[in-house]
């Protein structure tokens, strides 16, 4: 029979192998992984034909922005393994020796959301010697993420392989910023001047709005403000207590706050930093769908909780910033957010 300090040696001894072998595992799939995705990026690549590729010119970065614009499936379902592994596999929390840069996952099952889609085509730049940034913008009925390159000369270029299209300054002939993007159309040019589709299945719509579309490069943060209906005597209700984000995301478009009050914490960026000011004095109440959890409510003031709904009172011009980034994870859910059910706006 095996002595306590016998047994205790050959677990160690176990626990250290298996410790090895999957470390080893794991070192050699993400190094599979990346070598399979370069080699598709390889194609990409040679399917441009590029007469110098240490040189590409504006023509070049939109044929590139039409290929991975032709061969992305696009989906609006998050809920693919592939799509919310690629959420953790490539979290900057992650030691360099597991996680995966930035689009290996878009490479390898090439389907996805706009971000997704950004992702992909970075990858291909990337593999090309050129930087590029996902490029994150918010209208008031939903928001969107696309891609700008930089190039040395710190030209940016806009480019967008999810609705297959390019910023363009027609006079000039060239490529532009998007920053030059909207201001061209706010000094007057239609959207579709500006935006350049490149295919069959090419889509603008979204940029019909572009000239009040709030944005930023993601790392940078993205301020998302926006005033408070005004009231007139009345209370507004957004929504209903029904465990549906639904009407809320509809009835903040409708009252000109944006989609995106359906949640307090972080769901889509931690850069996004939301702010709502008060047109009168008021008080807002926000009832959630979970429990209120300290660790992931970030607003400035702090609110007054009761149950699941927090308050606040405001004054005239006064505001309240949340700061989406600062939401911690909580491991019951494994998500930084709680679910808005109803937002009701009232004269104080």
């Amino acid at each position: 029979m095996l002595s306590a300090r016998r047994f205790f040696r050959l677990f160690l001894k176990a626990t250290l192998i298996a410790g090895i072998t999957g470390f080893a595992t794991l070192m050699i799939g993400r190094h599979i992984m990346i070598s399979k995705a370069g080699e598709k990026a390889d194609q990409i690549i040679q399917a441009l034909e590029l007469e110098n590729a240490d040189d590409l010119s504006d023509q070049d970065f939109t044929h590139l922005t039409r290929l991975v614009f032709d061969n992305f499936e696009q989906t609006t379902h998050s809920n693919y393994p592939e799509i919310i592994a690629a959420r953790f596999v490539t979290n900057h929390r992650l030691p360099d020796w597991i996680r995966l840069p930035n689009g290996v996952m878009e490479m390898l099952f090439n389907r996805g959301e706009c971000n997704n889609a950004a992702s992909q085509l970075t990858f291909v730049l990337k593999q090309l010697g050129y930087k590029s940034r996902q490029w994150d913008m918010v209208a008031e009925g939903g928001g969107h993420s696309a891609l700008i390159l930089e190039r040395d000369n710190g030209d940016q270029l806009f480019l967008d392989p999810f609705f297959g299209l390019v910023a363009v300054d027609t006079e000039a002939g060239q490529l532009i910023s998007p920053a030059h993007a909207q201001q061209l159309i706010r000094k007057g040019q239609h959207p579709d001047e500006v935006f350049r589709l490149l295919s069959d299945g090419s889509d603008a719509s979204f940029y019909q709005s572009f000239a009040s579309v709030k944005m930023a490069a993601q790392g940078d943060n993205l301020i998302l403000d926006y005033s408070l209906p005004a009231l007139h005597g009345q209370t507004i209700t957004i929504g209903q207590l029904d465990s549906s984000i639904a009407d809320i995301m509809s009835g903040g478009s409708n009252n000109n706050i944006s989609a995106y009050w359906h949640y307090v914490g972080h769901r889509y960026s931690r850069e996004w930093v939301r702010k709502l000011k008060a047109q009168d004095d008021l008080i807002l109440e926000i009832s959630l769908i979970q429990d209120a959890t300290d660790n992931i409510l970030t607003a400035s003031p702090a609110p007054s909780v009761e149950g699941k709904t927090l308050s606040w009172s405001l004054k005239k011009g006064e505001e309240i910033t949340f700061t989406d980034g600062e939401a911690k994870l909580s491991l019951s859910r494994l998500n930084s957010y709680l679910d808005v059910d109803r937002i009701v706006i009232s004269p104080r």
